[in-house]
């Protein structure tokens, strides 16, 4: 099935609240998979992901008719998922006893086009890895802003709703890591780009 476009999520609010099956399918069709591409970041466990958007789906549904902003339907969304996946990512944290488990910000898109040469293809995978080291360096809250903003594209309204603090915050959480990651990638692009002089 494909996502019906045009439909607004302020309509299909309205319309699951008033009990269609046809809407509710397709609030589900529209955001399974964003979700789920979310809660993997917490929980690093397909299974276990699938089971936490499951539930939030049918806890949002129960509830989808004391949503005083259809609008908002998307962040809403986010906000009850997340608050599912945190609390599972804690119990299993206490069954670990103590071990400590930390958001991946691991599929960004960094991938390199297939069947380069083997010298620059190594040179741009060493690149690669230590930029990806660099966004795994930061601290969980701040991959989360990244990821969110970037990766799930909500807006900086709809971040701070889920994290709890102020757009005008959010913005200036993601000035400095920006700022942060700014200071430290650059001197890999200068790397890249003396090898790249190099290697043509």
């Amino acid at each position: 099935m494909r996502v019906k476009e045009g439909i607004s999520d302020a309509l299909l609010v309205q319309e699951a609240a008033a009990g269609s099956e046809e809407a509710i399918r397709e609030l589900v069709l529209r955001y399974q998979e964003p979700l789920l591409r979310f809660v993997k970041t917490f929980l690093h466990d397909k299974n276990q992901a699938e089971d936490v958007v499951q539930e939030s789906f049918v806890r949002a549904l129960e509830k989808i008719d004391q949503l005083r902003n259809p609008d908002s339907l998307k962040s809403w969304l986010w906000s009850v998922t997340r608050s599912i996946a945190v609390d599972r990512r804690r119990r299993r944290e206490r069954d670990l006893k103590g071990a400590s488990r930390v958001i991946e910000f691991e599929d960004m898109d960094l991938q390199v086009s297939p069947a380069p040469p083997a010298d620059i293809w190594m040179a741009r995978q060493s690149l690669i890895d230590e930029m990806r080291g660099l966004i795994r360096s930061l601290p969980p809250e701040s991959r989360e802003l990244l990821r969110l903003r970037y990766h799930e594209q909500l807006s900086h309204r709809e971040i701070g709703a889920l994290v709890g603090v102020g757009a005008v915050t959010v913005k200036a959480r993601l000035a400095r890591v920006r700022q942060r990651l700014k200071s430290r990638l650059e001197p890999l692009a200068r790397e890249w780009m003396q090898l790249r002089d190099e290697l043509f």
